[in-house]
This record gives C-alpha cells, structure tokens and sequence, in this order.
C-alpha cells in the first residue's frame, strides 16, 4: 500500500502567503498529499473559501489557524485545528483587539523605515497586500519587493527582528489561556514548530507546563528540522504522552525554499498526524454535545 502524507501548516493571502486557498488546495493535490490545513496567522478569514475549494476533491482539509501567543517573554505560535465553521466568528472575536495592536506596530515600523529613507509607506503597504492580518513578513516582503534585501528572511535579520531598530512590539495572546480557548472553539491545540523559539532544555520544560491546561500536541516534523531534531521532538511526544503533529510552514514567495508537503525537500509528515489528531477533535466535539445536552 502506498504510503500516505498530509501538510498541517500553511499559509494563504489571508496572512503573509502568497497563495489563495483555492491555489493551496490545487498545489497540494499535485504533491500527492491526502490531508492539509490552513493555518494563517490569527485569522480563519479564508477558510470557507478553503473548504469550499476542496468541496468533492480527494483530498482531506482542515480549518485552523497559528496564533501568536506569549509565554513568560517568549513569542510562542499555537495551532488551533479543526476549527468548525460555527465557531470563526468566536476566533475572529478572540483576536480582534490584538490584531489591531498589530496592524499599529506595522505602521509605526515602516513609518520608522520611511523616516530613515527607505522608501515606503503604509499606503502601499496596505495597498499591496490588502487582506486585513499583515505582519512583519509583508513588511519584508515590501522592502524585497523595492530591493532593499534579498529576501524577507533578510529583512529580518537586518530591520525586522526583535532587537533590531525597526522592530515595534505588539501585545501577543497568552499561551496557556489560548489552550484553553482552542478547546472552547472544539479544536486541537499543537504548538507549532517548538525548537525554531527555544532550545531543547526549554521546549520540554514549556512542554510539561503546558500539558496541565490541555496541550494536546506539538509539531514533531518541520521544515527546517534536521533529523535529529525530528526525532528528539517524536520521543519527547511519546513521553509526554502528547500527539505529534507536523507541516511545511509554507508561504509561498515569502518563504520560496519551502515546498508544500515537502519543505525544504526531506519533510514527509505521516498521515497518521492527521488521523489522531482527528480523532482527538472528534472525541472534544462529542464531549461539548454532551455537555450541552
């Protein structure tokens, strides 16, 4: 039998991707991928069109999104998947007041930007990527664009980083309330990409935390992970006792080394991800029937 694999990290127009959901759904059928989910950041504002795309393919989808969160000063991202159609406008709720914080950084950066002469401004930026959650990766997109760097990776090391001079701060979610809150939604709460934040010493100790307000997973297989890396993050979610998740990060032209379903070309994230993970979402979802019956 032919082995099967799924994507359960991507990006569309509706955050910093470049692709619509419409084009992530045909990208991933031509990889070959059984199951994918679309993950922009703080926001589920193209998920009906993404559900809509995939309506009688052969492919399995599920609507999410990687949330910006903090956890004791440090920046962590959490998926929440298998996010219903019911409960978008609670999400989109839950993330209204920090998406306006920052939607401010991000003028107040490129303001920045233009007031030492690159330039730029905000009504092109605004322009050029009209979809209402921008981030720092469409302002280095921008200065790519104007050939201020050669990549938006770039952008980050030189202007866009945390203390880098550019950089403006913007409030974040809070990691263990968000637990919590995914949960509400009836999705399954994964910490996306754990080792790209912190170190290995630190992601078990956030890890362990995290598992008492309902953690239910952590992405084991990622783009930029060596082999090492993949396999400590497997036998860590075996010892926890946690799913393990997996997926591509893909952004399309921001990220242009990163494939759908293949990364940077040895990601392979079994199918099984998607299954379990599925089954957990499932057996929440029965829970909250239950609870209101």
């Amino acid at each position: 039998m032919q082995e099967k694999f799924c994507d359960l990290h991507m990006h569309s127009v509706f955050s910093d991707g470049s692709h619509t959901p419409e084009e992530l759904i045909e990208l991933a059928l031509s990889a070959g991928l059984c199951a994918v989910a679309l993950t922009d950041h703080n926001t589920v504002d193209g998920c009906e069109r993404f559900l809509s795309a995939a309506d009688s393919k052969p492919i399995e989808v599920v609507c999410g999104a990687e949330l910006t969160t903090d956890y004791e000063g440090t920046e962590l991202h959490l998926l929440g998947l298998f996010l219903a159609p019911e409960v978008f406008d609670d999400v989109s709720e839950y993330v209204v007041e920090r998406n306006i914080a920052k939607e401010s950084a991000n003028k107040k950066m490129i303001e920045r930007l233009a007031a030492d002469g690159f330039e730029i401004s905000y009504g092109e930026f605004v322009k050029r990527f009209p979809n209402r959650n921008r981030n720092r990766a469409n302002i280095g997109a921008l200065l790519q664009a104007k050939g201020y760097v050669a990549s938006v990776s770039e952008a980050f090391e030189k202007y866009l980083d945390e203390g880098q001079k550019y950089y403006v701060h913007a409030p974040r979610l809070d990691f263990l309330r968000t637990i919590g809150k995914i949960h509400e939604w009836g999705g399954v709460a994964v910490w996306a990409h754990p080792l790209y934040h912190v170190d290995r010493v630190r992601t078990r100790e956030i890890l362990t935390a995290a598992m008492a307000y309902g953690l239910d997973g952590a992405e084991a297989y990622y783009s930029t992970y060596s082999e090492e890396d993949t396999a400590y993050m497997l036998a860590l979610c075996r010892e926890l006792e946690i799913l393990p998740s997996g997926g591509s990060d893909f952004h399309g032209a921001a990220k242009p080394d990163i494939a759908i379903g293949k990364g940077n070309g040895n990601l392979a994230v079994p199918y099984s991800c998607y299954e379990n993970l599925k089954k957990l979402a499932k057996k929440y979802k029965s829970e909250q029937k239950q609870d209101f019956a």
